[in-house]
């Protein structure tokens, strides 16, 4: 686990409201549609995607902001895009660690930093962040994800 200050990133995104039931109609179809739309844009895409949560608290009904973004790079091509919006994702002071291994098991990761934060004194924002560096849906083994829990 480490702090660090992540820096801000251009990114196109997709924002709705969730609830942590709902997440699995959005994986793999909104990231796929997010890397046509850059494409179509003339964005260049090399980072993983990330997923913000605000207002999530762990709670499978609680509804929550979820925005799901990919960075993007160069100029494009001068279309605009009616799906998404073209955005900054924000600097981020965050408490951070990998998970390695199925999204199934990432709870454990998120007592665990949660644990940090109450024995540290650290106060938390009310956004979260997931990473997906490595993703295989057909060997969720290979998956690391980089979990954040925002600080002030």
């Amino acid at each position: 686990m480490r702090i660090s200050d992540v820096k801000a990133k251009r990114v196109i995104k997709f924002t709705t409201i969730a609830t942590l039931k709902d997440l699995d109609k959005f994986t793999g179809t909104t990231p796929n549609q997010l890397y046509a739309e850059a494409a179509r844009l003339g964005y260049q895409t090399w980072e993983p995607q990330i997923w913000q949560y605000t207002g999530a608290d762990g709670k499978p009904e609680t509804e929550f902001k979820l925005e799901i973004m990919l960075p993007i790079h160069g100029e494009g091509n001068g279309l605009k895009s009616d799906k998404f919006e073209i955005a900054e994702a924000a600097e981020f002071k965050a408490l951070q660690t990998l998970h390695e291994g199925p999204w199934a098991e990432i709870a454990p990761v998120y007592c665990s930093l949660m644990k940090q934060v109450a024995e540290t004194g650290l106060q938390t924002t009310n956004i979260t962040r997931e990473v997906y560096v490595r993703c295989d849906f057909e060997n969720q083994e290979n998956c690391i994800t980089e979990v954040m829990i925002g600080i002030k």
